[in-house]
């Protein structure tokens, strides 16, 4: 039976894209709007921690990763007032969570799930929008793709939140930042039928390692074919590597993280040229170029970088690693846990042979 929209709204909306998020208050749908800003499939996430020591692990990466000028204690602030806004949702009387099927959502949803239950929320409502598909899409990539009357079309197929999917969603934050992604394949290998796009975007998730045949990670691996076959400017080289990912998850910005990583790493894959250095526009608070504007970037494989593409050379040999894959961390001149690509598993090195 459709649920009609109440006329005095009691709404909390949680999810997790500004332009989605002020694609809900366009709607006609109640309530208030709390977009969640983070991005947990980058950056440190380990599960071994105090809350407080969480917000500000997140905080210091937030900060000196995606933002120019804000500070620490700015972005601190932020964590403090959404979490805050998670305990104030015991005031609502229906919490909605709006996510789609993409690994950035999917990891973003089991995270507010999981916290969410640990709340008592027992005159509370907790409810979930879950997409990963919508009528006249042939290839659907998220709710920022949807007016404000397509929005509003999704609330009433809202379903209150099962036990069995509270149960899933913990189980997979917790493997999600443990030290050991091995955990994140069991979760996949299990039953994930009870958050249908879970198991994929996981297994997504472990395409971010680096891979056994060169050290590169999948986005990695596919911008440098983009190059060798001849993209030398960053927006179609984004475009053609964004077109690649089935549902796209990867905004702009932490595109140009990645390009600017592998033409300044010790050894450079890539050369790139441009008016001015590339980290200066992989921020959210930098000014956003048009696509005339990002013309103005020239892009080419070094000799390295070639022979890192045929499998010659090996990406983490040549320059070490030092990077977070949720609650695992992978630093020096050799990765611990690698994804081979031909066997669609994640490797630990000593146990490779």
């Amino acid at each position: 039976m459709a649920k009609s929209l109440p006329t005095t709204p009691n709404f909390l909306h949680l999810n997790c894209g500004d332009i989605s998020g002020q694609i809900l208050r366009d709607s006609s749908v109640p309530g208030d709007v709390q977009v969640w800003m983070e991005i947990f499939i980058e950056g440190p996430t380990p599960g071994n921690i105090s809350e407080e020591e969480w917000r500000i692990v997140r905080s210091k990466f937030i900060s000196s990763q995606y933002f120019l000028d804000s500070s620490v204690e700015a972005i601190l602030q932020g964590a403090d007032n959404r979490y805050q806004k998670l305990e104030d949702a015991k005031n609502y009387k229906e919490v909605i969570l709006w996510f789609d099927a993409c690994m950035f959502d999917q990891t973003i949803m089991i995270h507010l799930i999981d916290r969410l239950s640990r709340i008592d929320l027992t005159n509370t409502k907790l409810s979930l929008i879950c997409v990963g598909e919508f009528p006249g899409f042939d290839s659907f990539n998220g709710l920022g793709e949807l007016s404000p009357e397509q929005t509003a079309s999704l609330f009433d197929t809202r379903h209150e939140i099962t036990r069995e999917e509270i149960k899933l969603a913990s189980l997979a934050w917790k493997a999600f930042t443990s030290d050991n992604p091995e955990e994140i394949e069991k979760v996949i290998s299990g039953d994930t039928s009870a958050l249908p796009y879970l198991g994929k975007a996981l297994k997504r998730f472990l395409q971010k390692y680096p891979s056994t045949a060169n050290g590169l990670n999948r986005t990695q691996n596919g911008i440098l074919k983009s190059v060798f076959s001849g993209a030398d400017k960053i927006g179609s080289i984004f475009e053609e590597v964004s077109s690649f990912e089935k549902p796209r998850f990867m905004g702009d910005t932490s595109f140009w993280q990645v390009l600017y990583d592998l033409a300044n790493a010790s050894i450079p894959l890539l050369a790139i040229e441009g008016p001015e250095n590339l980290n200066k526009i992989n921020k959210v608070d930098s000014e956003r170029l048009t696509k005339k504007e990002l013309r103005k970037w020239n892009v080419s494989i070094t000799n390295s970088g070639k022979k890192v593409l045929n499998n010659e050379e090996d990406y983490i040999l040549l320059n070490g690693i030092d990077c977070w894959f949720g609650g695992v961390h992978l630093s020096g001149e050799e990765a611990q846990w690698r994804w081979d690509k031909n066997n669609q598993k994640i490797v630990q090195k000593d146990r490779e042979l």
